[in-house]
């Protein structure tokens, strides 16, 4: 099952992960480090990816109460480590999938060319 779940993964996503693609994480990182884009462009998808942080948060509120009803000691610690570790990864990478396209968008000579 394992195994077919990788699969499954792979086929969906494997052509939009690579260089150049729509999920290209490792391209929108370079942007965010880039002394090259504009701070607001930065600020902005950063502003995105805490939006999108807070909405995936709210979703998972109902959730995250019955698991601290039904496993209190350990739904509690498990909610703050994982809330904890969301909280400052999740905007990180949400604005790196959101700047390559802000920048394109944005830009009127064209995207930065990668590295």
């Amino acid at each position: 099952m394992r195994l077919f779940g990788k699969r499954v993964a792979h086929r969906a996503l494997g052509k939009h992960t690579k260089p150049g693609g729509f999920l290209d994480v490792r391209y929108g990182f370079s942007l965010l480090r880039s002394r090259g884009v504009g701070v607001g462009y930065k600020l902005g998808a950063l502003a995105v990816g805490v939006m999108l942080t807070g909405v995936l948060l709210a979703f998972e509120v109902p959730f995250e109460g019955l698991l601290g009803l039904f496993v209190p000691f350990l739904g509690f610690a498990g909610d703050v480590m994982v809330d904890g570790a969301e909280a400052i990864m999740m905007p990180v990478i949400f604005a790196c999938l959101v700047l390559p396209h802000l920048t394109r968008a944005g830009s009127s000579e064209g995207f930065i060319v990668r590295q």
